[in-house]
């Protein structure tokens, strides 16, 4: 995931007409220090944090914070919400965060007292090349999940967590599908596709979960029966011209079944 200055970077790849292609991006967020991002979607923390952005900043405020997003024209608007994690202690450095299998949060903290590019020597004696941490946060009276199984589940069990709200989960299975090979999975996914049911408040999800799907294994071209079904079920999608859907309608060869 990116933050501000990829968003205020997509101003200028809009393309304006001459003389408007070199103006300052007004109006957008800006600022660095940022690295890892996850989206809250785990039973395991609060409900009313659902679907809030949390993020770590190691410059300047040495903070884990936690942010609404709000999709604007151009992109999403960051709304800040409050600290998750802030220490005085300045080498307190977080760098990433990583949801774990079974939804507990992980924090990665460099742990330095000098930080920065060229602000100080790389023969800084105070550069700590030793020490980190890794901070495990949790929610009080929410339990965590049992671990999914991922390396030795069958076709069907890896197909059936594409279905879970957490989005790490999804994404461990469609790695490990993709390692199966296309052979082994297509014709059951091809199948699961089939069975979905088209009553399941989240049927579109499940099928949007089907063609990203069908491309990690190496599908990479809609055939024109399929292109035609997409377009009639989906021609918002398949006509978009944004980033967050074109590519998942466009670049894959699905029997949507729908």
């Amino acid at each position: 995931m990116a933050s501000h200055p990829v968003y205020a970077a997509a101003f200028h790849s809009l393309d304006p007409p001459y003389p408007q292609q070199n103006p300052a991006p007004k109006g957008l967020q800006a600022y660095s220090g940022v690295c890892g991002h996850q989206f809250v979607d785990w039973s395991s923390f609060p409900d009313e944090l659902q679907g809030h952005f949390i993020k770590v900043r190691y410059k300047p405020t040495n903070r884990v914070e936690i942010h609404q997003w709000k999709e604007k024209e151009f992109g999403y608007e960051e709304q800040y919400v409050g600290d998750l994690i802030f220490s005085t202690n300045l080498s307190f450095i977080p760098v990433d965060l990583q949801f774990g299998p079974r939804g507990a949060l992980y924090v990665c903290d460099w742990y330095n007292p000098v930080k920065g590019h060229a602000q100080y020597s790389l023969r800084d004696e105070r550069r700590d090349r030793h020490s980190g941490r890794i901070w495990r946060i949790t929610a009080k009276d929410k339990p965590l999940r049992e671990a999914p199984q991922i390396a030795d589940a069958t076709i069907p069990e890896l197909l059936k967590l594409l279905t879970r709200p957490e989005y790490r989960i999804r994404d461990w299975a469609k790695r490990e599908l993709r390692e199966r090979g296309l052979a082994q999975v297509k014709p059951t996914l091809d199948a699961w596709v089939q069975s979905l049911d088209a009553n399941d408040p989240r049927f579109r999800h499940h099928q949007l979960e089907a063609i990203w799907t069908y491309r990690w294994i190496g599908l990479a071209e809609l055939d024109g029966h399929v292109g035609a079904v997409a377009q009639a079920r989906w021609p918002r999608i398949v006509a978009c011209r944004e980033h967050r859907s074109l590519g998942g309608a466009t670049n894959t060869s699905v029997p949507l079944g729908l």
